[in-house]
């Protein structure tokens, strides 16, 4: 019972832990859903077939190569938030996915310990019942024995009568 209180606490702790990270990350991408914008649109361009720099300026060679070298200069940031954003996302789907999982887990648990509490009550009621039956059977024997001492005037007729009980099935044996 302990040990599943304690599994079922653990992934409680674990379903926070994840809930906390996915509002932090979701938090993040609101704060920053601007940039985000921004970022894709500048990826979609990227992704548009584009003449080369020099068949837009076929007579300025120099300022295509210019145009070239500054569009260069400027792709390296924008892979980077590109590589940021997609870890963000991934890991917001991973724990998605894992607080699904737990939540699965979760449920399991809590329908073990369930039926492991149904299982302890029933266990203590039965023990309860057994315990009034044998001192129910105690407080028999000490009548009997009682009545067997009052009976009896000396060890011999003692000795005897037990025997005699015994004999009948009245006084367990041993």
């Amino acid at each position: 019972m302990q040990e599943l209180e304690a599994a079922y606490e653990g992934t409680q702790a674990d379903l926070s832990r994840l809930n906390l990270n996915i509002k932090n990350i979701e938090a993040e991408l609101n704060r920053d859903r601007d940039r985000v914008a921004h970022l894709l649109a500048v990826l979609q361009r990227l992704q548009t077939d584009q003449p080369p720099a020099l068949a837009l300026r076929p007579d300025d060679s120099l300022a295509a190569v210019r145009g070239t070298l500054q569009m260069g200069a400027m792709l390296p940031p924008v892979y980077q938030e590109a590589t940021y954003l997609a870890k963000q996302l991934k890991t917001l789907s991973d724990n998605k996915s894992a607080v699904a999982a737990k939540g699965t887990q979760a449920r399991s648990q809590a329908e073990a310990l369930r039926t492991a509490r149904t299982s302890l009550d029933h266990l203590l009621e039965q023990k309860s019942a057994d315990q009034l039956k044998t001192e129910a059977k105690l407080s028999g024997l000490h009548d009997v024995t009682e009545e067997i001492g009052r009976e009896t005037t000396d060890l011999k007729a003692l000795i005897d009568r037990i025997a005699t009980l015994r004999a009948m099935g009245i006084v367990p044996k041993g």
